[in-house]
């Protein structure tokens, strides 16, 4: 019986240590090689229009146990081919499936500028980086909305010699400028201390599209604000609408005020933008004439002419 239950009990740490090296072995095969991968990316400027130019900056880094040798970096494009939307053509030419490159089968509408879509690294160590930049160009009546970019990988592996290849994605939102501007903005002449004065101004899109959710409003230190906002709305491209604040200066410290517009962008994100108007508030003006009644040298002398004169004498 002790001789069985010992058998057993061999029998179940072999299948026990089994099961732990095959589950085992791919987590470690797969770390006998680079792993590559775009850890950080910026663009300049840090946000892109349509129909502008800017620098992609990419930050590779080996995760992997192993050197990544003559690297190879291509930008690829996304192929919109018979084989229909939702693939992109890899490095050796075969069709895969993803967005990879695209946005539902639509091409990222970017252009490489000044060099092509290639770039040789060379040899990235195990935990080294390496910082690659495109200078690229997007389309002018491109859609307002994120895209991918797909980046692919070629490099030799250090462990075995052997070629190998990769892919990633990079999402890139394309941000359109609205166009809206200040102008005209008036104060009066003269602000006193205490009393409402209006600011009067304009805003303007110079835009070729709508813009929605405008809203104009003011603020300052030691400045009460009597009207506090003007809702425009949204505002065609090409078109402008008047505003008119009302404020009131608490004393004389009273010195900027700054007008604020807000507004909606492509994502439903509040932007805006802003401009100070300088302002030099004054006291008020105090009247300090004092009747006859009330003495002084003036009435003194005014009550001797008229003695002297009869004027006033009831005669």
């Amino acid at each position: 019986m002790r001789s069985g239950k010992k058998r057993l009990m061999i029998a179940a740490l072999t299948v026990a240590l089994l099961f732990s090296i095959v589950m085992a072995a791919p987590a470690t095969a797969a770390q006998n090689r680079p792993i590559l991968i775009i850890s950080d990316y910026t663009t300049t400027p840090k946000e892109v229009a349509p129909g502008a130019t800017f620098n992609l900056a990419l930050t590779l880094k080996n995760e992997g146990r192993y050197r990544a040798k003559q690297l190879l970096l291509t930008l690829a494009s996304s192929a919109k081919s018979s084989a229909g939307a939702g693939q992109t053509t890899s490095l050796s030419g075969a069709l895969t499936p993803g967005s990879a490159g695209s946005d539902s089968g639509v091409a990222a509408p970017v252009s490489v500028l000044g060099s092509g879509n290639v770039r040789y690294i060379g040899d990235i160590d195990s935990g080294a980086t390496q910082t690659v930049t495109f200078k690229l160009i997007s389309s002018g009546n491109a859609d307002p909305r994120a895209y991918n970019l797909d980046f692919g990988f070629e490099y030799v592996n250090a462990a075995n010699g052997r070629d190998e290849s990769a892919r990633q994605s990079i999402g890139l939102p394309l941000i359109r400028d609205a166009g809206l501007r200040l102008t005209d903005l008036g104060i009066p002449k003269k602000i006193v201390i205490g009393k409402t004065f209006k600011v009067k101004g304009e805003v303007v899109n110079s835009g070729s599209f709508t813009v929605h959710g405008i809203t104009v409003e003011a603020a300052g230190d030691e400045f009460e604000i009597v009207q506090a906002a003007d809702f425009i709305g949204p505002l065609d491209g090409g078109d402008s609408d008047q505003f008119e604040i009302v404020a009131r200066p608490g004393s004389s410290r009273a010195r900027e005020l700054a007008v604020k517009v807000t507004y909606r962008d492509d994502y439903n994100q509040e932007r805006d933008l802003s401009q100070t108007i300088e302002v030099t508030p004054k006291t008020a003006a105090i009247k300090n004439e004092k009747s006859e009644e009330s003495g002084g040298v003036f009435a003194a002398i005014a009550r001797f002419f008229r003695a002297l004169l009869g004027i006033g004498s009831g005669e």
